[in-house]
């Protein structure tokens, strides 16, 4: 009989202790792929676009209301994999390395009344 409960005590802690890395946060660079994350630094609404192999450039388009506050474009892995470009405009963008995109992250602002450009 103790060798039953031995038995279930140690299953129980191995369930518990495979359940606690789930918990656990995500690092900051795989926070950084998600639009949430933009957002938060930015207090702006944000997109992701995911690609398919092969694609080079991104092409932001022109917006009748607001405007680009981030464009964040993700090629490769490691450091350098994200290419962050500030107040872009409208118009085509590529990764520096010029490997493919894996995904291309936009923020839009509001227009400012008192900043017109």
């Amino acid at each position: 009989m103790k060798k039953i409960l031995s038995a279930c005590a140690v299953a129980a802690l191995a369930v518990v202790g495979l359940a606690g890395p789930a918990q656990a946060a995500q690092p900051l660079s795989a926070q950084m792929n998600n639009p949430a994350y933009w957002e938060m630094m930015t207090g702006d609404d944000c997109d992701k676009i995911e690609f398919a192999n092969g694609v080079k450039t991104f092409t932001l388009p022109t917006l009748l209301t607001g405007d680009y506050t981030k464009l964040i474009l993700k090629a490769g892995s490691g450091t350098g994999a994200r290419y962050v470009v500030d107040n872009p405009g409208a118009g085509a963008y590529a990764h520096p390395s010029g490997k493919d995109l894996s995904h291309a992250i936009y923020c839009v602002g509001e227009d400012d009344p008192y900043y017109p450009y």
